[in-house]
């Protein structure tokens, strides 16, 4: 099971007594920014400035109690998503495979 947009230290710590291997995944904010924006959504068309402060309160704790930074911490591991997917899936899958001695089936977007 992959969790998308952990930011409180408390789901963490929940999912890890449950058993669940927490991975962090991280990208830098510029590189964030492009991917969002080019969803066009209609609520992701703010300004990279608005983007980089709302990024600074959730990271920080400053923002209704999220802490990506928090959760990051408390993480097996973290893996920078700066490439392609197909890197991040290749890096993740080498990273299961040397760990757990299973092969990793991570799942694919069509």
């Amino acid at each position: 099971v992959v969790y998308d947009s952990i930011r409180h230290p408390d789901e963490v710590r929940y999912l890890k007594r449950h058993g669940v291997i927490i991975i962090g995944v991280t990208a830098p904010v510029e590189i964030r920014y492009s991917r969002v924006f080019s969803r066009a959504n209609d609520t992701d068309h703010v300004s990279l400035e608005t983007f980089r402060e709302q990024d600074q309160l959730e990271r920080s704790g400053k923002s209704s109690g999220q802490s990506i930074e928090a959760c990051l911490h408390l993480c097996e591991t973290i893996f920078q998503n700066d490439e392609t997917e197909d890197v991040l899936i290749s890096n993740l899958k080498a990273y299961f495979n040397t760990h757990y001695a299973k092969e990793a089936h991570l799942p694919c977007h069509d």
